[in-house]
């Protein structure tokens, strides 16, 4: 990103220095090399880095709900997992709640693959934008917790 700063800065008036940094953002941003860049690439390079302990309670969390250990999260870890919590009621069938869980899911999923399986690497780029709100660690791993009643478990 500071490359990225000091090429805008450092650029003129002159057409040449607008192509190339324009090359350079595109350089910078389109991690997919498709000649275009997705929000998500763009909000993947601004985000800050995490700590060490933000990675471990992301990582203990997503250990915690994937409960046959696959390395992906689907509706069935999240049955099993909350299952006192989803048992249907009249108000609520199985149905209404695998559609909730499958919505939920979705919020974790690549931008366009909605496939119902969160993988490491997706549940991971998810906690890293909410990462990237909150200051302090211990916030951040509190509002783990509240969002997923989890206590974490030290590995």
């Amino acid at each position: 990103m500071e490359k990225l700063r000091r090429r805008l800065l450092e650029s003129a008036t002159k057409q040449s220095d607008f192509v190339e940094t324009f090359t350079a953002i595109d350089r910078e941003f389109d991690k997919k090399h498709n000649g275009q860049i997705d929000l998500s690439e763009f909000l993947q390079q601004l985000r800050p880095p995490m700590s060490e302990r933000r990675q471990k309670a992301i990582s203990n969390l997503f250990d915690s709900i994937d409960v046959n250990e696959d390395d992906q999260i689907t509706i069935m870890d999240l049955k099993t997992k909350f299952a006192d919590q989803l048992k249907p009621t009249k108000r609520r069938s199985s149905q209404n709640i695998d559609d909730a869980l499958r919505h939920f899911l979705n919020k974790f999923n690549t931008p366009g693959q909605h496939d119902g399986i969160i993988d490491r690497a997706e549940f991971f780029g998810s906690c890293s934008m909410l990462s990237a709100t909150i200051k302090e660690d211990i916030y951040f791993e509190h509002v783990l917790r509240s969002l997923f009643d989890f206590r974490f478990i030290n590995k």
